[in-house]
């Protein structure tokens, strides 16, 4: 590889592996500085203009992903990060990553899914990876928490102990998606606004209308069909890859 080329995964990985906060700041700025056309200026908005609190949000950010693209580098094409499109996505992710607020931690999951699966073989083209990208900016943390839901409602279940009565005769989705989330204390007018939203972007087309419709309870329980193509692979974009039994 040329001194002009930037390998992002590679710089991250030392990043992560780096001891003591200021070391780990001057190399973050000194490594991105080398990303094509816009390293330059993002090295200068970390310095000059993240306050300390931001930056350690960025830093552990980019820990996490460090640790993430050591347990896929089975998978991961290395090459896909030497690209200048790599770099302006870093870029936007790290700008994003510094704005949402610490509590929100279902969104850097899927801001750390975005770079991984975009260094990893995908169904969706150039053009439908940019669109998701916008689309993830514009959702807040229960968005990201319902699709997570939907993808795999039992791996969601597992994960926060929850999920409906297994003696419901009748049921509806309504309640089935609030027995998975009532850990999580989540209003049920906010469920339902975020889910009329996603019905909007269509993610879940139709599901709002058909919240409250009473209907056999498996019926009710089944959540992952109710994602058709685009939402599966819009939600598959923003959920982290799970390494295979001999990468883990």
């Amino acid at each position: 590889m040329g001194n002009d080329e930037f390998n992002a995964l590679e710089a991250v990985k030392q990043l992560g592996n780096t001891a003591g906060r200021e070391h780990l700041r001057t190399t973050l700025l000194a490594s991105i500085e080398l990303v094509p056309m816009i390293g330059g200026a993002l090295s200068t908005l970390l310095a000059d203009y993240l306050p300390n609190w931001k930056f350690e949000r960025v830093t552990q950010f980019l820990a996490d992903f460090a640790a993430d693209v050591e347990h896929l580098k089975a998978r991961i094409d290395e090459n896909a990060a030497t690209t200048s499109e790599f770099g302006l996505l870093l870029e936007h992710v790290l700008q994003q990553v510094s704005r949402t607020p610490e509590r929100e931690q279902e969104k850097f999951r899927a801001y750390r899914a975005v770079l991984l699966n975009s260094c990893l073989p995908s169904t969706s083209d150039e053009l439908e990876r940019a669109y998701f990208l916008d689309l993830v900016d514009r959702l807040q943390e229960v968005h990201v928490v319902i699709l997570s839901l939907f993808r795999d409602q039992y791996a969601f279940g597992r994960a926060h102990d929850s999920g409906p009565a297994k003696n419901q005769i009748t049921s509806s989705l309504r309640q089935t998606i609030a027995a998975y989330l009532r850990p999580l204390e989540i209003s049920d007018e906010l469920v339902q606004s975020a889910i009329g939203d996603l019905d909007f972007m269509g993610i879940l087309p139709g599901l709002h209308q058909s919240l409250g419709t009473m209907m056999s309870a498996h019926g009710a329980v089944e959540l992952s069909s109710r994602l058709r193509d685009f939402g599966r692979r819009f939600a598959d974009f923003l959920a982290l890859p799970i390494p295979n039994t001999d990468e883990a």
